[in-house]
């Protein structure tokens, strides 16, 4: 042991590890540039004219929506101090804290850090975050992080409270502006009520990142986290062609860290591609699992039927898949969505990457899509999938 210990004085090749962390949120966010300006020009009223305003902030996995959020928001709270305007900006993660409650403990901590864990209502915090907020005179920015969790678990009361928080009194008025973000379009997942509230206009969404760009922002990561000349030079265009299936700047960043621990653990000083392929071999699983619970309950029976299909066959037509689908949404009581709706989740699992297709011609009958699963062990995977909808269910 006292040998392994040893090798904490070897040469670090790492010059500031910090910047490859999750929770490190860059000055100024590369290639979200419209994005960032759009977010100003939706949250200006707030500045300008003290008016409360609620937006949608979607895209999927590691395509910077917290980022985003989190970089305006400090820089919001930090400007409207210079203007003499007491704004509070509060993120929440509605994926660690599930219920209403737990997200209202969390709002009301900012203001009071000992409030305890239990023995109140949501309704109760409420009127003692009014308070607070009548107390100190404040405009709240409020950001819910994955509100669809939120919303799954317990439904949509709580955004709409909070988002007509500023029509229970007057001194309230233009008090609260919520900022929430969700990996899809969470309109058909609210309420009437909760929906004339947000304004479908006021959406940004992040699309994918390309590979060009996937390839810039590890080449700047790489710069600010390594010593000069520790990354080869074509690991960056390596590492964007890995996670350019995703899309994932997130993915990206990972493997970038990743692969220079692994670098770091056998002395080298250099990250080699090599280091690079076992970094993605040591972070799929992660990827895969943080991908499939953003998914639908019907995507995964979709997505399993795929799966079983696959059993035995290299390739499978999308129409056994259907059929086998129809049959699993039986063994687990549930309505098999139209052909449509079928299809879409089909694509949604090609664009993101699990799935691969081809178009097989046959002959005067046109052509059939065939499909098939190449990245992920089957077995696995299908114990997987099974074990999150039994825990959906």
């Amino acid at each position: 042991m006292k040998a392994l210990i040893q090798g904490f004085s070897t040469p670090d090749i790492f010059k500031d590890q910090s910047k490859l962390s999750f929770d490190y949120i860059p000055d100024e966010l590369m290639y979200r540039e419209d994005e960032a300006r759009n977010l100003v020009n939706l949250l200006r009223p707030v500045m300008k004219k003290g008016l409360s305003q609620n937006l949608l902030i979607t895209g999927t996995v590691g395509t910077g929506k917290t980022a985003l959020a989190k970089r305006f928001g400090t820089d919001f709270q930090e400007i409207a101090a210079e203007r003499k305007l007491n704004l509070q900006y509060i993120h929440v993660n509605c994926r660690q804290r599930r219920s209403e409650s737990q997200v209202m403990s969390k709002i009301v901590r900012h203001f009071q850090p000992h409030f305890p864990d239990r023995g109140f209502t949501v309704n109760e915090m409420l009127r003692i975050l009014m308070r607070d907020v009548k107390k100190q005179n404040c405009k709240l920015l409020l950001v819910l992080d994955e509100v669809d969790e939120l919303i799954r678990t317990s439904g949509s009361s709580l955004v709409y409270s909070l988002s007509r928080f500023n029509e229970e009194e007057i001194y309230l008025k233009g008090s609260v502006s919520l900022i929430l973000i969700s990996q899809k379009n969470i309109y058909d997942m609210l309420d009437s009520a909760t929906l004339s509230t947000i304004k479908r206009s006021n959406r940004i969404h992040l699309g994918k990142y390309s590979k060009r760009q996937l390839w810039g922002i590890i080449e700047k990561r790489a710069e600010m986290a390594f010593y000069q000349g520790v990354v080869e030079m074509e690991i960056p265009e390596l590492i964007a062609e890995i996670a350019a299936q995703w899309g994932d700047a997130r993915y990206a960043i990972e493997l970038l860290e990743t692969g220079g621990m692994i670098a770091q653990g056998e002395g080298s000083k250099y990250i080699n591609a090599e280091h690079v392929r076992a970094a993605r071999a040591a972070t799929y699983q992660n990827i895969t699992t943080e991908k499939l619970e953003s998914m639908s309950l019907h995507q995964l029976l979709t997505f399993l039927a795929i799966s079983r299909a696959l059993n035995k066959n290299a390739y499978v037509s999308t129409g056994d898949v259907e059929n086998i689908y129809q049959i699993i949404c039986e063994e687990y009581g549930e309505r098999p969505r139209k052909y449509t709706q079928y299809w879409k989740y089909i694509n949604k699992l090609i664009d993101i990457g699990f799935v691969d297709a081809r178009s097989v011609s046959k002959g005067m009958h046109g052509t059939t899509r065939h499909i098939t699963i190449s990245d992920v062990p089957l077995f696995s995977l299908t114990k997987q999938l099974e074990k999150m909808i039994e825990n959906r269910k």
